[in-house]
């Protein structure tokens, strides 16, 4: 869990965990805006954040829940978390695992690994990311159903998703896919961004957007 809290300019992004991030690019703390707390994560369009492998991040093989606040700033395909693989591919072995983005057409986007070069994919249709607000945006995934929620409304549901974990292991990132470079980097700011494995947190066609800083645990 990330607060995106500090001092205007900082480089050091505190994990609720204990997972070390490591800036590539120019990403930064900023006070000039933020969701809770007075400062938010900046990316600059050439700015993302990685931590290392860790079995917290190692989703697919069960039920997990993404969720932060966005603040996009610019339209194009925007990465806002990646659980890359070694190719900006989806195959069996090497590929990416997860994508939470916004394309270029503002949609909100979830894509899923199932193994094959054609991904599960799942979008928000007409329910667009507005630029220059802060949306929320949750993924709610279990063998049952993944579900995608923009603002409190569930815009995407996939049931019984046919989930493949590649066998390589997943490269959590904030922001970027490891194995691309910056070309599609997130562009705004992100706060309160929590990862929960273990449990799809929502499932109905509506639920409450947070009113207050995520808690740990």
């Amino acid at each position: 869990m990330l607060h995106f809290d500090g001092s205007n300019g900082s480089t050091t992004f505190t994990d609720e965990v204990g997972h070390v991030w490591t800036p590539l690019g120019s990403p930064s703390i900023s006070t000039a805006r933020s969701k809770f707390g007075g400062a938010s994560g900046l990316f600059s369009g050439n700015a993302a954040i990685r931590t290392t492998y860790h079995s917290d991040f190692d989703l697919l093989s069960g039920a997990f829940t993404i969720k932060c606040f966005v603040y996009h700033t610019g339209a194009g395909d925007h990465r806002i978390f990646t659980l890359g693989g070694s190719v900006t591919a989806g195959n069996a072995t090497t590929g990416y695992h997860l994508l939470l983005q916004v394309d270029n057409g503002s949609r909100l986007l979830l894509t899923l690994s199932n193994g094959t070069s054609s991904p599960i994919a799942m979008n928000s249709g007409g329910a667009l990311v507005p630029l220059n607000a802060w949306s929320w945006v949750a993924a709610s995934v279990d063998a049952g159903a993944a579900n995608l929620y923009l603002n409190g409304t569930r815009v995407a549901q996939r049931i019984s998703p046919a989930i493949v974990r590649p066998s390589g292991d997943p490269i959590p990132c904030i922001g970027r896919i490891t194995s691309q470079g910056a070309g599609n980097d997130w562009l705004g700011n992100i706060d309160e961004f929590q990862i929960m494995k273990g449990a799809a947190e929502y499932s109905g066609s509506s639920i409450t957007v947070p009113t207050a800083p995520f808690v740990y645990p």
